[in-house]
């Protein structure tokens, strides 16, 4: 048995501002692109790890449009499942999935839903977003090879979102969509196969995805082999972000922790004055925002200015 899984497809009929290409049409293209390579390498099944769209309110031409490619995959008897992501619920509400645009997908029987699914000397297990808790009760059928895909981080990548490895012992192989990050392949515990693709689409320009290919996972269960597949025919980032994406090199305060940057002293200050407010700067935040202050004085030539001399280029 011959899978293949992919990462956070974020299908949407708009293009997002960072990107100067036209997203629809991209995710279109890529949905052809993981087919070709299904057809290519014998593939029965396409795992899609959740997030099947970035928004709940989507045009029905470009519904139409998704549905006539994944007839493609009916018409090839590839068989393709889905998690549910956070991006396919509202108000991240398992209970409202069923009028959202992965749903009609689900009634169309072109997607089918993975809970769980066992098939000869395989057992494949499917963990929705909000449904941490279901893991500790699934029961492995030790004869198979039991591999779980989750719409969930690991590592507390994500935090309050990640599933922690220790709880997925039993299995053969974990697959994690949620995280847009491509971590390399890895043994957790000298068994448990750990495997995090990444997004199959780069809506943001975060460092992250100005850097990463974009790549699908495909397993032979029978043979037990796994095998990185680079998509093909993804374009560079300079070439579908806006130019400005890679002129500075910007910090992801989420990835950070806010906690750790806002600190009660943050807010003592009482200026009312910009120089006053400079000079008031807590030493949680001093050191960037007064790098950002000089570069900006420098870039308008106004360090002749006295007090702006004496105070942020003394010494």
């Amino acid at each position: 048995m011959k899978l293949l899984f992919v990462g956070d497809p974020h299908l949407d009929t708009m293009t997002p501002l960072s990107r100067i290409d036209n997203y629809r049409e991209l995710t279109i293209q890529k949905l052809n692109s993981i087919l070709r390579v299904a057809l290519e390498k014998e593939v029965s099944d396409v795992i899609m790890l959740g997030d099947m769209f970035d928004k709940l309110d989507q045009s029905l031409i470009y519904m139409h449009e998704v549905i006539n490619t994944f007839t493609k995959y009916k018409e090839a008897n590839i068989t393709v499942w889905s998690l549910i992501g956070n991006h396919d619920l509202k108000h991240n509400n398992i209970e409202l999935s069923q009028n959202t645009p992965l749903s009609l997908l689900f009634k169309s029987g072109l997607v089918k839903h993975l809970v769980e699914e066992h098939f000869e000397g395989t057992s494949l297990y499917g963990i929705d977003f909000t449904k941490a808790d279901l893991v500790d009760k699934i029961k492995v059928k030790s004869e198979n090879y039991s591999i779980i895909s989750l719409h969930y981080a690991t590592d507390n990548t994500i935090p309050n979102e990640s599933i922690p490895l220790t709880k997925l012992e039993q299995f053969d192989m974990a697959v994690f969509g949620h995280d847009h990050n491509y971590y390399k392949p890895k043994a957790h515990n000298k068994k448990t196969i750990v495997l995090r693709p990444g997004s199959l689409t780069r809506r943001t320009k975060d460092n992250y995805n100005l850097n990463r290919d974009i790549i699908v996972y495909l397993v032979d269960t029978v043979e037990r082999t796994l095998a990185e597949i680079k998509l093909p025919n993804v374009l560079p980032a300079e070439e579908v972000f806006r130019h400005e994406s890679f002129l500075e090199t910007t910090t992801n305060l989420y990835k950070l922790g806010y906690d750790n940057i806002f600190t009660e002293d943050f807010y003592k200050t009482k200026a009312t004055d910009l120089i006053t407010l400079i000079e008031s700067l807590p030493s949680t935040v001093t050191k960037e925002s007064l790098k950002l202050i000089k570069d900006y004085f420098k870039k308008e030539g106004l360090i002749t200015n006295e007090w702006i001399r004496k105070t942020l280029f003394k010494g």
